[in-house]
């Protein structure tokens, strides 16, 4: 959306959440003016599920398909992106992403720079030994994210490697039902073990005698070992990392 063409009488300054809720509140409106009785009944509520304005202005929600089709005529709008459910992959990322140590991208100056990198993926296991902040410095002071807890999951799992971790669901929900908390933590803890593989990759620190069931032994470490790490677990909905450095 481009906030500076929505109507005025819908924009709350400082509130996306409620600017963005009159914006779904007024296409309601139009859709059910176009209808008549019987179809009215057949109309599924819209529902404001996100509301995004640090990388991108807009927001995601639940919509029908004449809903949508009224809010691509309302002033401010832009483009939309179907919500879809992805299947997770691993794959030796450094020769996939064609990298090389000291060269290009993975340059000595650049293992050495001061960044904070963002997972998005299904989650994080904070007391995997790769995550373990031995040598690490302070947290950086310019750092503006929070460690959310949930589901096994509290603000003491995030130190000095691992400094924040969020999660998002309301995008699966909507589409699949409430999470099943017997099979699936409500939190940004990983049940599956995928975002925990890529952020080790990613700035996973040195791990000795590691092994896959006693198969490949030897040394783990991810690229960029000096590096903090942040997660965010999600399901379903278009994630905008709220800071990266």
């Amino acid at each position: 959306m481009d906030k500076t063409k929505i109507a005025a009488k819908l924009v709350h300054e400082g509130d996306s959440m409620q600017t963005y809720q009159a914006v779904i509140d007024s296409i309601i409106e139009m859709s059910l003016q176009k209808l008549d009785g019987d179809q009215q009944e057949e109309t599924m509520p819209a529902e404001l599920l996100y509301a995004y304005e640090t990388a991108i202005s807009g927001f995601s929600a639940k919509l029908s398909t004449k809903q949508l089709q009224t809010l691509e005529k309302v002033d401010g709008f832009l483009s939309v992106t179907p919500d879809q459910m992805l299947q997770l992959h691993t794959t030796n990322s450094q020769q996939f992403l064609d990298l090389q140590i000291g060269k290009g991208l993975l340059s000595d100056s650049n293992l050495a720079s001061d960044v904070i990198i963002g997972v998005v993926d299904t989650g994080i296991w904070p007391e995997h030994a790769s995550f373990k902040d031995t040598g690490m410095p302070a947290v950086p002071s310019r750092w503006k994210g929070v460690c959310e807890e949930g589901t096994k999951f509290s603000k003491s799992n995030c130190k000095k490697k691992l400094i924040g971790a969020r999660y998002f669901f309301k995008g699966y929900e909507v589409e699949y039902g409430r999470i099943n908390e017997t099979e699936e933590f409500l939190s940004a803890r990983d049940q599956h073990g995928h975002g925990t593989h890529t952020a080790s990759i990613a700035a996973g620190s040195l791990v000795a005698n590691a092994s896959f069931s006693g198969l490949a032994p030897g040394m783990a470490v991810g690229q960029a070992t000096h590096q903090e790490l942040q997660s965010i677990k999600y399901a379903g909905d278009l994630i905008v990392l709220p800071r990266i450095f």
